[in-house]
């Protein structure tokens, strides 16, 4: 069992020191192979939710498009989705936060403009948009935009979870 767990690794390893891309699935968006690999990530972090791949490739493409819009790093906008929503596009919570970004629409109207905020693409904006202008208010301080965007509970314990898949994130991102 071991020698045939060791020669899986050996063949992972393998795999992943070539530059492979992929297009994603009905996408027709060509992913290099830390897109893919993060891909992966997300559904394997979508808490057995079930995220397709299809869909975790539709809201990696949308991120990309917003954190570079915003100037925002993107495996920080996947880390806090993650750690909001687990990936999930129409969950909502107690508190009345919706979506991938776990957005409260009663503090962001004038940000949603009467758009569906469980839309994948308005909910990407709206949050990607909340912190940008947190990042801003806190001159350019992840930390502190992240607990503006947490709303000042357990940051403690938070910004770990964020800075930890963050890491994972950047570390797929070099492999």
């Amino acid at each position: 069992m071991v020698s045939l767990i060791k020669k899986m690794l050996f063949v992972l390893f393998i795999a992943l020191s070539f530059n492979v891309t992929a297009n994603a699935p009905d996408t027709g968006w060509v992913m290099e192979r830390d897109e893919a690999n993060t891909i992966d990530w997300m559904v394997d972090a979508s808490y057995g939710k079930k995220l397709s791949r299809n869909k975790a490739a539709k809201i990696l493409q949308q991120v990309n498009i917003m954190s570079n819009q915003k100037l925002l790093d993107r495996n920080m906008v996947l880390a806090v989705m993650a750690t909001e929503s687990g990936f999930r596009q129409n969950v909502r919570s107690s508190g009345n936060a919706k979506g991938l970004m776990q957005v409260i629409e009663y503090w962001h109207r004038d940000k949603i403009k009467g758009r569906n905020i469980y839309a994948l693409d308005v909910n990407i904006d709206v949050g990607t948009s909340i912190l940008a202008e947190y990042r801003h208010r806190a001159k350019g301080d992840e930390r502190r935009a992240l607990k503006m965007y947490r709303g000042w509970v357990d940051t403690k314990r938070y910004i770990r979870k964020i800075e930890s898949k963050k890491e994972v994130l950047d570390f797929i991102a070099l492999s």
